[in-house]
């Protein structure tokens, strides 16, 4: 029977029930969103050779009950927190267990951030 999709008919409340599901679906995507990257600081393999069970336990003690925990795939931890006030607390974590951690939060200015500034002409001085 694979390939073959069974569909099963809903009891009662067809409209009322699409629209509650849409409304639900529509306001968990347009509420804010706590995040936070954790980088390993001296580690090349990040993430990678951390036990996930113990990672687990780690940040449920460190920051509470938290959305989700995910590695990415450059070995950086991304948590998603429930509040403001737990973002605010991961974003105050030194490390996890024994390890050092570099913070970064998505959305804020990184101080100290240099560039080459290009086509602008030789000739412009300050004053121009």
């Amino acid at each position: 029977m694979r390939g073959r999709s069974r569909s099963r008919e809903k009891e009662g409340g067809g409209e009322e029930e699409q629209g509650a599901a849409k409304t639900m679906k529509m306001g968990r995507s347009q509420s804010e969103e706590f995040k936070v990257i954790f980088k390993l600081k001296g580690e090349q393999s990040g993430f990678s050779s951390f036990n996930g069970i113990w990672l687990t336990r780690a940040l449920k003690g460190e920051l509470g009950d938290i959305l989700n925990a995910r590695i990415l795939a450059n070995w950086k931890l991304l948590v998603m927190c429930k509040t403001a006030v737990q973002l605010a607390k991961a974003a105050s974590l030194q490390a996890i267990g024994m390890k050092r951690l570099r913070v970064l939060v998505p959305g804020t200015k990184v101080s100290g951030l240099k560039g080459v500034i290009y086509g602008v002409s030789v000739e412009t001085t300050i004053e121009n």
